[in-house]
């Protein structure tokens, strides 16, 4: 059974055991990297290169995604469903839906805009006098 505080290391640590000792590698994986996910987003600070990255648009829709998909994997790995493309094209839908497919695009178009936009303001910024004349 998988913890639901996956920033609890004893329980962690157990199901982490447990996946080894019964030679469960793809939950192993699956659940190793949703604990990395989860503990990243909670004690790694926004001063850090990574805690800054998580913070952004782009990065908060990668690591939900990510937690998403590998927490579906750990379930459907519980669950000791067999590993194939059904089970992969489950796992994304779970994780869509989770993350919330239609957030995910819309926060995306949104961060890429941003990052244009950004662009086109230091292009402004450095050279301010070709801007006015055109």
């Amino acid at each position: 059974m998988l913890p639901t505080d996956l920033t609890d290391l004893s329980q962690v640590g157990l199901v982490l055991f447990d996946a080894v000792q019964n030679k469960q590698w793809g939950l192993l994986v699956s659940f190793g990297i949703a604990v990395l996910i989860a503990l990243a987003r909670k004690y790694i600070p926004e001063t850090n290169p990574i805690g800054k990255f998580i913070s952004t648009k782009f990065g908060a829709i990668i690591s939900n995604f990510t937690l998403s998909l590998s927490g579906a994997f750990a379930t459907m790995f519980v669950a000791q469903q067999p590993f194939d493309v059904s089970m992969i094209k489950t796992a994304v839908a779970i994780a869509l839906s989770a993350s919330g497919g239609w957030a995910i695009y819309k926060n995306l178009k949104e961060a890429w805009e941003e990052m244009q936009t950004a662009k086109t303001v230091e292009k402004v910024v450095e050279k301010p006098l070709d801007t006015l004349n055109k």
